[in-house]
């Protein structure tokens, strides 16, 4: 960041499972690639919205929604990340037809709940709300 010309305002990280770090261990790399993002958001007062994937597990098999904990290196990235969001989509055969985008972490204590549905290359905000805990 700091040989740009400019600093942004957000830096996006796709995904993260493509970092390289010296740890093997999964919980390890994410620990550190965590800490490194953090640091280098807090030292360029940017926002960092790093993706990471879900395992093939990620389903709950009661409900069908993906949970947090069975995000790759899960425990590392909700210990420091101070917001975890989570993308949901449900289709209709091949057709995604709404997305749900929620806050599942937060260490601010505020909410936020966006029901989203793919137009075309647009999105459109079906129903949004933000709780404040």
């Amino acid at each position: 960041i700091e040989m740009l010309a400019m600093t942004p305002e957000i830096v996006v990280i796709d995904h993260l499972g493509l970092m390289d770090s010296n740890n093997k261990d999964m919980n390890g790399k994410m620990e550190e690639i965590m800490a490194a993002l953090k640091d280098v958001a807090i030292k360029n007062n940017v926002v960092v919205f790093a993706i990471s994937e879900m395992t093939k597990m990620a389903m709950d098999s009661k409900n069908g929604i993906p949970a947090i904990a069975a995000s790759r290196g899960s425990a590392r990235i909700g210990y420091t990340a101070n917001k975890v969001l989570q993308l949901q989509s449900y289709r209709k055969g091949d057709e995604v037809t709404s997305l749900k985008l929620e806050c599942v972490a937060n260490r601010e204590k505020e909410g936020l709940y966006i029901n989203l549905k793919p137009n075309n290359c647009r999105i459109e905000i079906l129903k949004e709300g933000v709780a404040h805990v």
